[in-house]
């Protein structure tokens, strides 16, 4: 889920295409709904907030997060 693009001294630069909530959850075979209640429970938060206030998610980084909550959970 990157996309390439070229910055000004026309190097290649990586940059991470952000998902809605819906693709978010499909990518982790969970419901919207699901990721809904984790953020109101505080356990994820978005990468970003559009203008019209509609999440958007780096997927890895969701990933990360949901396994060091699982790690912290299993101690």
């Amino acid at each position: 889920m990157r996309d390439k693009c070229v910055n000004r001294d026309n190097r290649a630069v990586i940059k991470k295409r952000l998902v809605s909530t819906g693709e978010l959850a499909r990518e982790l075979s969970v419901s919207r709904r699901t990721i809904q209640r984790y953020v109101e429970d505080g356990l994820l938060e978005p990468t970003d907030v559009t203008l019209g206030g509609h999440y958007r998610w780096d997927v890895d980084l969701v990933r990360r997060r949901i396994r060091e909550l699982l790690k912290e959970r299993n101690r």
